[in-house]
């Protein structure tokens, strides 16, 4: 009889979710794997598949489609929402933006206003910084979007561009 129970199933299955990352594996994703590794997942019943962000992917699109159960986002996530998705926010981790921008100077005591029509390279995933734009007043017209991962990226026309400080 004690073989029997040796073998059996466990009396529950583990629960198979898909965690769709914004971005390649990485540092920043760390909580993640750390909560993965030792068992928090399992314990809690959960069969946990991190997945990195493949190029032409959404997030938001891999969570509303099936594809995933959860995802890691950005503010981009409240404008989805407000154009009608229905997805939810379930936890906020970081209290401020990672994305910067960085400009050539042209003239001195430069601000923010003077690059309104200037060429900008902003990346796909840093919506906050559109938002802080629009709010100044800046002109967008001459926004150059780019997706995550892009090698080579011809700049010598871009006034601005956006990047990821995570120090």
């Amino acid at each position: 009889m004690a073989g029997i129970f040796i073998f059996a199933q466990p009396a529950f299955a583990l629960e198979k979710v898909v965690l769709q990352l914004k971005w390649n594996h990485g540092y920043q994703f760390v909580g993640y794997y750390a909560a993965k590794e030792m068992g928090y997942y399992k314990a809690a019943g959960l069969d946990v598949d991190i997945r990195a962000l493949q190029p032409g992917q959404d997030v938001v699109a891999e969570v509303l489609s099936g594809k995933a159960n959860y995802g890691s986002g950005t503010s981009g996530l409240l404008l989805a929402r407000q154009d009608g998705a229905p997805v939810v926010v379930l936890a906020t981790i970081f209290q401020h933006s990672p994305y910067v921008i960085i400009a050539k100077r042209f003239k001195e005591n430069q601000s923010i206003h003077d690059l309104s029509q200037k060429p900008i390279l902003l990346r796909r995933l840093s919506d906050e910084l559109q938002v802080y734009l629009r709010s100044e007043r800046v002109d967008l017209k001459n926004m150059t979007a780019f997706s995550p991962g892009m090698d080579t990226v011809e700049s010598s026309s871009m006034a601005q561009y956006s990047l990821y400080q995570d120090t």
